[in-house]
């Protein structure tokens, strides 16, 4: 037996191999898939009348494939059990030049069975275009339980529900300090507010020069028809002034002393007036009678003061 001519092995063989790499080079293209679906996980027990289910579908779409419209199921009443309310879709473009595309499928069940029970949502039938052909993708249909309505009742064959698990405990201490200290600080603040209102409105009428004034007053205001009434009046609120300026207090330095207070223009004017009415009455024996309005102007002259060291203490 002869052996083989190796020149006749190598064109033998030479097309199966490039045939072979041709074969492996185009696998990729084929095995592009142009839908790829998901379906994340939702509840799929205990379900009764009236309850609905959003089940949520995530697909990726190959670049140049589109979902058809009209594929989508329009909404009414699906296979006795379901009423398919809505379906809702996003889009948006994929890293790969393709596209992600998310459903929302809203059913709701519309029947009660007498019994606890398995029923399935009705699949759907989606439609692709673009591409090199047109392309389906079925979503599978949705296997859930059922219970009578208000009965409670459930399978036998579930398992058990495991136990809740205690929440885990929070530090709060920091934060219960840091409440403790503002609150401390709330508090001291609220103190002191009150004891300087306290102070204010129990502070003796002694130290209120024109108020232990303004009270002597209305008795002696009734004695001012006569020139020695009005006189003593008078006196009196001269007292006060001394007692509020801690010195005696002449005409010439009532400016810079109601400046000093902080007097406005009208208190300051009325000051004025009563100085130069006291030493009409008591320096100019010539005018005997008692100045007209003169006991309004004291009454005024005492409460404008009277609320002046009020706000000032």
């Amino acid at each position: 037996m002869l052996p083989p001519d190796p020149l006749l092995f190598r064109r033998a063989i030479a097309p199966c191999c490039t045939a072979a790499l041709l074969a492996l080079t185009a696998l990729p293209a084929l095995a592009v898939v142009p839908v790829q679906l998901q379906r994340p996980d939702i509840r799929l027990f205990g379900y009764q009348l009236g309850d609905v289910i959003v089940e949520p579908i995530d697909l990726v779409l190959a670049p140049g494939y589109s979902l058809d419209p009209s594929s989508l199921p329009r909404a009414g009443k699906r296979a006795g059990w379901w009423t398919l309310r809505n379906v809702r879709s996003q889009s948006a473009p994929d890293a790969q030049g393709g596209t992600r595309l998310h459903l929302d499928i809203e059913v709701q069940l519309v029947n009660a069975p007498k019994v606890p029970q398995i029923i399935n949502v009705p699949p759907i039938a989606l439609r692709f275009k673009g591409g090199p052909t047109p392309y389906t993708e079925i979503v599978p249909s949705l296997t859930v339980d059922v219970v009578p309505l208000g009965t409670g009742q459930v399978r036998s064959d579930l398992p058990d529900m495991r136990g809740l698990r205690p929440a885990p405990l929070v530090d709060d201490s920091a934060a219960r300090e840091r409440l403790h200290l503002v609150g401390m600080a709330g508090a001291g603040l609220t103190a002191w507010l009150l004891l300087a209102l306290a102070v204010q409105l129990l502070r003796p009428r002694r130290l209120r020069p024109f108020a232990h004034a303004a009270r002597e007053l209305r008795r002696l205001l009734k004695a001012m028809d006569q020139p020695d009434g009005a006189r003593t009046a008078m006196q009196r609120m001269h007292r006060a002034f001394d007692e509020a300026a801690g010195q005696r207090l002449f005409a010439e330095a009532v400016s810079d002393w109601c400046h000093r207070l902080g007097a406005d223009a009208a208190l300051h004017a009325q000051t004025v007036q009563f100085f130069a009415r006291s030493r009409t009455l008591f320096f100019e024996p010539e005018q005997n009678g008692v100045p007209a309005g003169l006991r309004d102007e004291l009454r005024s002259l005492a409460r404008a003061w009277q609320q002046f060291e009020r706000r000032h203490p």
